[in-house]
């Protein structure tokens, strides 16, 4: 057997752990001799685990990464790229912790894998030396309503902040603290002064916080992460000019969020939080493909725009719990999910698709199963036709140009085979869509964040998670 087959079995098999109807492979064989010999970079960096910089592919948290990438595909495919700063956050409670680490062997150690208070971190939901990989947030809408010397105190108590249990614990030892979130609030409504605008409120602060040190290392501003509210990422890739909050017919229509972007540009990481909630507390809905392929994209160019050179490495993924049987089609017809016998289905992605039984969403549907839907070069703007996003800007296409020079794929050498689509959750469905272009696929390798994660879905979440990231 191989060095790569006998890496690979293992890997493919995490998604066997429990139940669900997760990956379904066959044995592979290495189609051409038994060992790929000595000059395999790929099967050393895999039988060794060790990155192409020397370092544990695994826990490396800059430089040259590897990932196996996800279903759909129809064939075992890996992608490297040039990452900086990977983090990831588990944002959810202890047993959703530990259904996604799920007794992980290399999971609890990775460096870069983070949880987000409040939480106990029980037995089998602790990271870190000594759970030491923990931090705390700050509610957003109170931190809009400040002004900016509050401001500063605020997110520099975050970072110093001690978080003591009853049982005398201390849940936040990391000193790095999470916005959750920023919202509509921080953007400048047409006619409001900009000196009474919260984003540019925050933008002084945090110019402030890059200037200072603090005791954890670092400025204070380089451990300050924020989550971007779906509304606010939405706006900013449908928007017209310059700050991005103008309509097709060059009204102003959305908030100009351009003080609240150049203020992220100074943090840590921004963690796009991509699903819908209408209302506080209502059910969250995963984003469309469209917008999948669209909001990361315009949102990076939109803060290029605004000076960033390298927005892609700051850029992280918010992934949540949400229904399973919304996987709208994210290609020609990647994961179309109609009812077996549908006429709408037939004529839209023919006769190549195949019945599958999914026990977790009910009847019997019908799935196409195609390559990587990332194979479709550029397809992270949708262009043109109703309700589409702005056409292609240079800000858009230098991001584009840039995912692209960063991502290698990797030949593997290795046989197709068939592939069962992964469980029909709504956290499957994520992870599949952010594989649609290299853009996504960029900030996907920066680590993503789960988010009230719970049963099935944390489960889903840390099968894919280790498979992608090739942890054991």
């Amino acid at each position: 057997m191989s060095r790569l087959r006998r890496l690979l079995v293992p890997i493919l098999a995490l998604t066997a752990l429990t139940a669900l109807p997760a990956v379904g492979v066959a044995v592979i064989e290495d189609p051409t001799r038994s060992d790929p010999g000595p000059g395999s970079v790929l099967s050393d960096l895999l039988s060794s685990r060790t990155g192409i910089n020397g370092l544990n592919n695994a826990n490396l948290t800059s430089g040259k990464a590897l990932v196996f990438t996800t279903p759909p595909n129809i064939k075992p495919s890996f992608t490297s790229a040039t990452v900086t700063n990977r983090m990831s956050i588990l944002y959810a409670t202890d047993p959703s912790v530990r259904d996604i680490l799920a007794g992980s062997s290399q999971m609890p150690g990775l460096p870069w894998l983070f949880r987000q208070e409040p939480s106990n971190s029980g037995p089998g939901a602790r990271l870190g030396v000594d759970n030491s990989q923990r931090m705390t947030k700050l509610n957003g809408a109170s931190l809009a309503k400040m002004t900016p010397t509050k401001m500063v105190f605020a997110l520099m108590k975050g970072v110093d902040r001690i978080c003591v249990t009853p049982a005398g614990i201390n849940t936040c030892p990391a000193h790095l603290l999470a916005v959750d979130e920023i919202g509509a609030a921080f953007g400048r409504a047409e006619g409001v002064p900009g000196s009474e605008a919260p984003g540019l409120r925050l933008e002084l602060a945090m110019e402030t916080l890059a200037r200072t040190r603090s005791p954890w290392g670092g400025s204070y501003a380089s451990r300050i992460h924020f989550y971007l509210a779906p509304g606010v990422s939405t706006a900013i890739a449908a928007g017209r000019g310059p700050a991005h909050n103008r309509g097709d017919d060059g009204k102003v229509k959305w908030p100009d969020y351009s003080s609240a972007i150049d203020a992220l540009s100074l943090a840590a990481g921004v963690w796009l939080e991509m699903y819908h909630y209408p209302t506080r507390g209502s059910a969250r809905t995963p984003f469309t493909s469209t917008e999948w392929r669209t909001v990361p994209t315009a949102v990076a160019a939109f803060m290029a725009e605004r000076g960033i050179e390298y927005p892609l490495q700051s850029l992280h993924f918010v992934m949540t719990e949400t229904a399973g049987n919304d996987l709208v089609s994210s290609g020609q017809c990647l994961a179309e999910r109609v009812a077996g016998g549908s006429k709408e289905h037939a004529n839209r992605v023919g006769a190549s698709a195949i019945s599958i039984d999914f026990p977790a969403c009910g009847p019997r549907v019908n799935v196409c199963i195609s390559s990587r839907a990332s194979n479709e070069r550029h397809s992270e703007m949708s262009m043109g036709g109703p309700g589409s996003f702005p056409k292609m800007t240079p800000a858009m296409n230098t991001i584009i140009k840039n995912a692209d020079d960063q991502i290698f794929p990797v030949d593997s050498g290795i046989q197709e085979f068939p592939v069962q689509q992964a469980s029909p959750s709504g956290m499957a469905c994520q992870w599949q869509r952010a594989q649609t272009g290299d853009v996504n696929l960029r900030i996907l390798m920066n680590g993503p964040a789960a988010y009230r994660a719970t049963g099935t879905e944390a489960i889903v979440f840390g099968q894919l998670f280790r498979q992608f990231f090739i942890v054991a």
